[in-house]
């Protein structure tokens, strides 16, 4: 365990804070690293994956974070989920998704543009909207007016440019989604590589 929210000092959006024999940093890409009593020595008669996680005594999580001046955690992402732009700017895809989802209109979303000039998108739209809509035109002009509103809180290098329509829901049946309701990146991308060619 390496952090809790105390009972007099619940954040809601956050992971809590340090316990007090733990010690935390971010790296420049913002993985959080831990220190202290609590971490182990390491993988049972795996030199290698030990070497991978402990580096210079400090356990490197996998997780994308933030701490406030408070010391209270946000996890923001996944290091492995990270995409990188062509002009080297890392961006937490979990954070961007979260906010697009949030809106009414947006069922699922999956943020593209690892090694390209921009962010872009795939939405799927609620069936609320779906049914709300006539015809593809004002479909795609709903969405862009969601892209802008969530644009507007985000930094340039977050904000997404375009999106690709995806009517047809990421399902486990349909073999994007895992047991635990997480959309596999990779195969929809894979899945979907020619239309994400065609946008840039």
């Amino acid at each position: 365990m390496i952090t809790v929210n105390r009972p007099d000092d619940i954040v809601m959006d956050s992971v809590g804070s340090a316990f007090d024999s733990v010690t935390l940093k971010l790296t420049d890409d913002g993985e959080l690293l831990v220190k202290g009593p609590n971490v182990m020595k390491g993988y049972w008669r795996d030199e290698s994956a030990t070497a991978m996680a402990i580096r210079d005594g400090w356990l490197h999580t996998g997780d994308l974070a933030t701490i406030d001046d408070r010391g209270i955690v946000r996890i923001t992402g996944r290091k492995k989920d990270l995409i990188v732009t062509s002009g080297g700017d890392n961006i937490a895809p979990s954070k961007i998704e979260g906010l697009l989802t949030l809106e009414k209109e947006v069922d699922q979303a999956v943020l593209i543009g690892d090694g390209k000039p921009w962010l872009a998108a795939i939405l799927v739209p609620s069936p609320d909207l779906l049914s709300a809509v006539d015809n593809e035109m004002q479909l795609r002009s709903t969405l862009n007016a969601v892209l802008k509103r969530v644009n507007e809180s985000l930094n340039p290098a977050e904000r997404v440019r375009k999106f690709i329509l995806r009517n047809e829901p990421f399902t486990i049946e349909n073999g994007f989604v895992t047991p635990t309701q997480k959309i596999k990146r990779g195969q929809v991308i894979e899945a979907l590589s020619d239309q994400i060619e065609s946008i840039y």
